[in-house]
């Protein structure tokens, strides 16, 4: 026997249907329990077997069941499996202060020909560079948008004529099922399975504020057709109200889209082992049933209180279209945030802003400001969307016009600088700068207290060509070329190094805010740090067994500092190429003068030998 079940306030009637295997159909009207429509069947049903939903009568719209695990021609598919063996491996189960994250996208990671992997652009792809991933020392990996989604696009690009395709995935249409080309249920396992072998854990980017149905009103294939009062934002006048930017906005506090929600959780945590779930457009998830910003949201009550997902790790991304609620959802639960206070602080620091100086600092220290723990904090200075790190040190403009929408698309303001020239050039002053800022902006991302989380393919420092909304470029402008990694092994190498040093230096530190005894502020002069609106120096000694003394000179002029009376062993100085850095070996570092030169827009990390 098998029972079907789905929700409906709104239907006066519902048909299940299923289609056999060998090419018959049988049609069966569900019984209503109040807004639960069921039926019964009492034969055994063949495995392959497809089926859908009819909702009043409408044949022209089979629907898909918002819970099916499978599918197939757009229906639900059943499909009996031997469970998977998951070998005893289990996860590492880090605390979250002790992650490394990599923002990675499943298709893109390994899609390039250079990839050389069997199955280029898949789950089973990322697995055969894991050795990447350990080489490069993260402990987690954030995919991007796994769940199926709906690629269309309909817009081409301009240049080659050819048709665009949504190559991020932020579109969900079915929660429970892993994008086709991306691999079967299996293959994900199989995926999470070998990452935990290898002590890396697996975060999920999920996207709860809306779906790939969009707003036409004839357009169904689930939870419209079923019943789009309950699962939609619609105002007065029957439309969809949108705070995704997408065209619609889940109704994530209605009991019934709440249970929906907790459920998805509860399978890609529970049944397909993921270790946290990072939460796409994150303020949604906040609004009322007009819209409204809930003072006690209960969707997040609901997650608190669940204890299947104690132990999961949640991230959320505080924003939305209309509102930016930075630091609050850590009060909500055991919430961290994507941080974008961190993220544009340093941008504007490094390219030599004034008067952010106290705002630097703060963001280095867990941004305490905004966060009662470092661990709050996801600290990032790129991600998906966006310039990559050589493009936020190469472009002013962004170059978005092969993106379909005659470069109106993509931030404006991305807080990045040139040099003197826009784009790439062959003048080497400006090309050794570039690199130089690159160097800082790595440095400050493992050297801050919080959450790092490093973009894929900013190891080797990819370019986008100045495109920073690549959402629909499904070419090498998104791919991880590893011909390019292979070009770049200083860059990559200098990443790894900067990593191993953080896990084994600062571990301690990053697991709480550092106090006034655990951390002294300088300036050019020890014990005379300058807070003032024209200072673009910062400097500070980190107090350790072995004490790090990082200091960052954001301006065009040399500054001559002075350092603390200690011995200092210097591990980086930024103005010179990545292979001259000691992170690994930090005793090699030549012993520092007491007073020295720090070059313009240059950072210098020693440390305290005994």
């Amino acid at each position: 026997m098998m029972h079907f079940s789905v929700y409906s306030s709104t239907a006066k009637t519902i048909i299940l249907g299923l289609f056999f295997p060998d090419g018959t159909r049988k049609e069966l009207p569900m019984k209503r329990v109040g807004n639960d429509w069921h039926a019964e069947i009492n034969e055994e049903i063949p495995d392959g077997t497809l089926y859908a939903y009819v909702c009043d009568d409408r044949k022209d719209r089979w629907l898909i069941d918002p819970y099916a695990k499978k599918m197939l021609n757009g229906k639900g598919l059943i499909k009996y499996e031997k469970p998977f063996d998951w070998q005893g491996v289990n996860s590492p189960n880090y605390s979250i202060g002790e992650l490394i994250i990599y923002e990675l996208h499943v298709k893109g990671f390994t899609k390039h020909p250079s990839s050389h992997v069997k199955n280029p652009g898949t789950f089973s792809g990322v697995v055969e560079k894991i050795p990447h991933l350990k080489k490069l020392g993260i402990t987690a990996v954030e995919l991007m948008p796994v769940f199926y989604f709906n690629g269309t696009v309909e817009r081409t690009n301009p240049e080659t004529k050819q048709p665009l395709f949504n190559y991020w995935g932020y579109n969900p249409i079915h929660f429970f099922i892993p994008m086709e080309y991306y691999g079967t249920e299996e293959e994900f396992k199989f995926m999470v399975r070998e990452l935990h072998r290898n002590q890396i854990e697996v975060i999920l980017d999920v996207v709860f504020n809306h779906t790939g149905e969009g707003n036409d009103k004839n357009f169904a294939l689930s939870f419209k057709g079923f019943d789009a009062p309950t699962y939609y934002l619609i105002n007065k006048d029957g439309n969809y109200l949108d705070y995704s930017g997408c065209g619609n906005t889940f109704h994530c506090n209605h009991p019934i889209v709440q249970k929906f929600i907790l459920d998805v959780l509860h399978y890609w945590h529970q049944e397909m082992h993921v270790d946290g779930f990072r939460f796409d457009i994150g303020s949604v998830l906040t609004r009322g049933d007009n819209g409204e910003i809930l003072k006690d949201p209960p969707i997040f009550k609901r997650i608190a209180e669940d204890p299947d997902l104690q132990g999961v790790k949640l991230i959320i991304e505080p924003w939305d279209t209309q509102i930016n609620q930075q630091g609050l959802f850590p009060k909500l639960g055991k919430w961290s945030e994507w941080n974008a206070f961190f993220r544009d602080m340093v941008r504007d620091f490094v390219r030599g802003e004034k008067g952010i100086v106290d705002h630097y600092a703060n963001v280095l220290t867990g941004s305490k400001s905004k966060f009662d723990s470092p661990q709050q904090s996801i600290n990032f200075i790129t991600c998906h969307d966006g310039f990559t790190l050589h493009d936020l040190v190469t472009y002013l403009q962004k170059r978005n016009q092969n993106n379909g929408y005659n470069n109106t698309d993509g931030a404006n303001d991305n807080k990045s600088a040139n040099y003197g020239v826009e784009g790439e050039t062959n003048d080497q002053y400006i090309n050794d700068l570039r690199a130089r800022q690159i160097r800082n902006f790595l440095c400050i991302l493992f050297l801050a207290e919080g959450v790092p989380m490093l973009c894929m393919r900013d190891e080797y420092g990819h370019t986008q060509k100045g495109n920073n909304n690549s959402t629909v470029q499904d070419n090498e402008i998104s791919w991880f070329l590893w011909d390019e990694l292979e070009k770049n092994q200083n860059i990559f190498q200098f990443v790894s190094n900067l990593i191993a040093f953080r896990t084994k230096n600062l571990f301690i530190y990053i697991q709480k805010t550092l106090t006034n005894n655990e951390i002294e502020w300088h300036g050019k002069e020890v014990s005379k740090p300058d807070w003032s609106s024209n200072s673009q120096f910062v400097a500070f000694v980190i107090k350790l067994k072995n004490s790090i003394y990082v200091a960052h000179n954001a301006s065009k002029e040399q500054v001559t500092v002075h350092l603390p009376a200690r011995k200092w062993n210097l591990l980086v100085n930024t103005s010179l190429p990545y292979e001259q850095n000691h992170l690994t070996f930090p005793e090699q570092g030549e012993v520092l003068k007491q007073t020295f030169d720090l070059p313009p827009y240059t950072m210098l990390i020693a440390q305290e030998l005994s």
